[in-house]
């Protein structure tokens, strides 16, 4: 997150933002407006996209911000919906498959659905769920691609069979109509959409999947609904509360809890409340492990669980793709898996 506007500059200098510059120009003026704010509040980091996220929503909220009236700020908050949109798109990277095909999810993705459907397969009566901070849809695409069925938890529009996805902070694939309700554009009707579907290919550059121009550019459009990383989302209460109550039934029923590459951050109440109210179930918890590189992540997870939850904490050091093969390590010790050839 700290580098992120720089990337998002640097598509708006070399004029790949497809026809959406106003937006991106429309952001970078708001965030050199906040300087005022940020010289006389320290806290305010306005080379974070989190931090300018969360300050733009309280702005919202008290209908004040400098230089701009009150009926300015909600196109400010579009406007930077599209942007993080438009760069989380341009910027991650995709793998080509083979000829002719669709491409591969970004690494490691591939391999934690791997994991995923294994696990499923090995390690009856267990049930899955996924509890995702994410906007983008890597990890949508890699569960499509691997025939494993999503189940979001906003509408009646679920499969009856499918793994819980709950995307607590939003979506790019999920769009509020007129009358306000959230519907998701999923994978496969993405992937149907005409004039070569929603992957761009550029000479010299991986594939990259582009579904916000697919849905912003329609006459019935709308923007991403994505709410920030901060302890205000009241005012998504109507739109998220199934996600979320969905999100606090599965911590409930967790005898295994795998935290990978969420940092806790300390704006971020909400998922501490979710936690503190979500976990009280039945079920006793055997794991709770935290998979982060950054040593401070772990006493932030340590300082928010009760005594039988802290001996069963753990904060390991390590990647993404190492945490996988960590989490199967521990999965396979409840069950004997089927041999699986290289990955």
């Amino acid at each position: 997150m700290s580098n992120f506007l720089d990337k998002a500059r640097r598509l708006l200098f070399s004029g790949a933002v497809q026809g959406r510059g106003g937006d991106f120009a429309k952001v970078f003026e708001a965030i050199g407006k906040l300087q005022a704010v940020h010289s006389k509040a320290q806290d305010l980091d306005i080379t974070n996209v989190e931090s300018v996220f969360a300050a733009i929503e309280m702005a919202k909220l008290l209908g004040r911000m400098p230089g701009y009236d009150v009926g300015d700020i909600d196109a400010v908050m579009a406007a930077l919906k599209t942007v993080i949109a438009y760069t989380l798109e341009s910027t991650l990277n995709f793998n080509e498959g083979q000829p002719g095909g669709l491409p591969v999810a970004p690494d490691p993705y591939p391999k934690f659905v791997d994991l995923v459907r294994t696990s499923l397969q090995a390690l009856p009566p267990y049930r899955h769920a996924i509890l995702t901070f994410n906007y983008d849809l890597a990890l949508d695409y890699a569960l499509h691609r691997g025939g494993i069925p999503v189940r979001y938890f906003l509408d009646d529009s679920d499969p009856h069979a499918g793994i819980p996805l709950l995307k607590l902070h939003g979506s790019l694939n999920w769009v509020a109509d007129q009358a306000g309700q959230i519907g998701p554009w999923r994978m496969d009707r993405l992937l149907a959409e005409p004039t070569g579907g929603v992957f761009r290919r550029e000479p010299g550059s991986p594939p990259r999947l582009c579904t916000t121009s697919r849905i912003l550019d329609r006459p019935s459009g709308g923007h991403p609904v994505i709410v920030p990383p901060t302890w205000n989302k009241y005012g998504y209460q109507s739109q998220f509360t199934r996600v979320w109550a969905q999100a606090a039934k599965e911590l409930s029923d967790a005898q295994h809890i795998f935290v990978i590459g969420y940092s806790l951050p300390e704006s971020d109440l909400f998922f501490r409340y979710l936690y503190a109210l979500g976990s009280v179930g039945d079920h006793p918890l055997e794991t709770f492990r935290v998979y982060d590189p950054d040593e401070r992540v772990g006493p932030r997870f340590q300082s928010m669980l009760g005594p039988g939850a802290r001996i069963r904490f753990r904060h390991v050091p390590t990647t993404f793709d190492r945490a996988i093969d960590l989490v199967e390590a521990i999965l396979k010790k409840r069950q004997k898996w089927p041999e699986r050839g290289p990955r």
